[in-house]
């Protein structure tokens, strides 16, 4: 006991976050999909800034581009998050890490932190790639990319791409196991719940229930009222549930 005491105690809270942000980006798969995620961000950048100063006329908001350019990393950033919470589990490191940190809420947390600081950090770059494709396509074509763009947009985008990020991070916990929380967050919000909106009777309720659908009117500016509550309700079912059922499990579970 004295022993993993001792190393408990060298294994502070900053080295976790720096081991952590290590494996965030430290395997193959993390580093193939952060690629194409930057990839694929800088070529809607490219093709959208063409696309609109060519089609639309007059003051444009560089807003618009960066919700096409974010795209990319609202759909694989949160993979990755699982691919994170659930290597311990899944390639069977979880018996190293835990012995040099015997308190599982401990590295959840240094995890947690890991993820809201890479969708932070790469809702930044894709506000700059499309700021520059907006400069780049206004030298061009002669547009005017308005500067004073919505910034209610914005930071809204910025915290709906936390939340996706974050529903990644909670399944990866309630699951344990990368294949079913990834399925779940790519099929349920995107498939199964607007299937079920199809039924007049059940149709109130999915705002209730689909973060994605919740999260629009954050990502333009515009949400008031119900839809906080809206926003709210779905992401506790979201997130606050799966990540106490994820504590329960790691708690209980053997490494």
């Amino acid at each position: 006991m004295t022993g993993i005491a001792t190393i408990d105690e060298k294994a502070s809270f900053g080295n976790l976050i720096i081991a952590e942000s290590r494996k965030f980006i430290d395997t193959r798969a993390s580093v193939w999909l952060l690629s194409i995620a930057a990839i694929l961000s800088l070529i809607v950048a490219a093709v959208s800034g063409r696309a609109i100063t060519t089609h639309i006329s007059g003051d444009l908001a560089w807003s618009v581009l960066f919700s096409f350019t974010v795209m990319p990393i609202n759909a694989l950033l949160p993979i990755v998050a699982i691919l994170m919470v659930t290597a311990e589990w899944s390639h069977r490191t979880a018996l190293m890490t835990f012995v040099m940190t015997p308190r599982r809420h401990v590295v959840t947390a240094a995890k947690g932190i890991v993820a809201a600081a890479a969708s932070v950090i790469a809702t930044a770059l894709a506000i700059v790639l499309a700021a520059a494709s907006g400069l780049v396509s206004t030298a061009t074509k002669n547009s005017v990319i308005l500067t004073g763009a919505n910034w209610q947009a914005l930071l809204g985008s910025t915290i709906a791409n936390l939340i996706y990020v974050f529903v990644g991070f909670a399944m990866g916990m309630a699951f344990l196991n990368a294949p079913a929380a990834i399925t779940v967050i790519l099929i349920v919000p995107t498939t199964v719940l607007p299937a079920v909106a199809l039924v007049d009777q059940l149709h109130p309720i999915i705002p209730w229930l689909n973060y994605l659908q919740a999260g629009g009117p954050l990502t333009t500016g515009t949400i008031h009222g119900v839809e906080w509550a809206h926003l709210a309700t779905s992401t506790g079912l979201w997130i606050a549930l799966p990540i106490i059922i994820g504590l329960w499990r790691q708690h209980v579970r053997e490494p």
